[in-house]
Formats: C-alpha cells, sequence, structure tokens
C-alpha cells in the first residue's frame, strides 16, 4: 500500500512539473525604423537630396539637409544671355550637437563658390536639377541638389 500511494505520489509530482510554464525568453530589443525622410549617403560619393530632405553618413555621424534654394537665377534653356547666371542654396550640417548653416552657389566659371570647408569636410554641390527653361516656373519641391562630402585635400 505504502508502494502505491509513493506512486501515486511521485507520479502527480512529476505530471504537475508538465503542467508548469515554461520560463519565457524577454521580449526581443527592436531597434526603431529608420527614419524614411533621411537618406543614406556615403563619403566621397555623389548623392542626391531633394530639397527638405536630409542625408546622413552614419559612419562619420554626419548629416546634411537640403534647407532651400536662395537664388536660382541660371539663364533658362531656350534663351540667349548676356550672363549665365547662378543658383545658391543653402544647407544644414549636423556633427553630434554642433549645427552649420552652409550656403553653396553653382555659377559657371567660379567652381569655388560651389564648395566649402567645414571642420574635417568639404561640402561640393555639383548639380541643381531641375535646370530652368524659358517660361516655366519650378516649384520649390521639384530642385534635388548633387552634392558630395569628403575628407578635405591636405595642402
Amino acid at each position: 500500500m505504502i508502494a502505491k500511494q509513493l506512486l501515486l505520489t511521485l507520479w502527480l509530482g512529476f505530471s504537475s512539473l508538465g503542467c508548469q510554464q515554461a520560463p519565457q525568453d524577454p521580449a526581443p530589443q527592436q531597434t526603431p525604423p529608420p527614419d524614411p525622410t533621411v537618406l543614406a549617403a556615403q563619403m566621397d560619393m555623389p548623392f542626391q537630396l531633394p530639397l527638405g530632405r536630409s542625408a546622413r553618413i552614419a559612419d562619420q555621424d554626419l548629416t546634411v539637409t537640403f534647407e532651400e534654394v536662395l537664388e536660382d537665377s541660371r539663364c533658362p534653356q531656350g534663351v540667349d544671355c548676356i550672363w549665365q547666371g547662378r543658383a545658391t542654396i543653402r544647407l544644414t550640417l549636423r556633427q553630434g550637437e554642433e549645427k552649420h548653416s552652409l550656403q553653396l552657389t553653382a555659377q559657371a566659371g567660379s567652381p569655388e563658390l560651389a564648395e566649402t570647408r567645414q571642420g574635417n569636410y568639404l561640402l561640393r554641390l555639383t548639380d541643381l536639377l531641375p535646370y530652368p527653361k524659358e517660361g516655366q516656373t519650378i516649384p520649390p519641391t521639384d530642385y534635388t541638389a548633387t552634392l558630395l562630402i569628403a575628407e578635405p585635400e591636405q595642402d
């Protein structure tokens, strides 16, 4: 009889172990999704940046934002002009907590206006699209700047 009670006790003990909940792993850490308004860019590689958007060079903790077109007096296609005009844009450059407002100008014959040095970086405006056409106004949201960020050459 004692053997039956012992077997019954052991059986109930083992069967109750099967009813215990298995320990659960804590919820996995989820990284927030990337900001869809921030484009990925790389050092020494030209990239296109639409007006109002930002691009980030992750390994440099560097973000550049195309803030506005300050001037676009480029001679429209289909028009004969005595001056080719120029286009000037404003960018914001952020690295860590530092923030700088910069202007770059695309002007034929003056390539030095299309680049600037900021800290350890050289920023260059290589193109601004669309190019003006005779009789058409460019909506600000249509502008896209092609930029290049590089380490400046040592003199």
